[in-house]
């Protein structure tokens, strides 16, 4: 999980 907004704009992120 790198930032807040970029788990909200990409899925696959806030899930890694």
């Amino acid at each position: 999980m790198r930032g807040s907004w970029e788990c909200i704009l990409k899925m696959i992120t806030c899930i890694n």
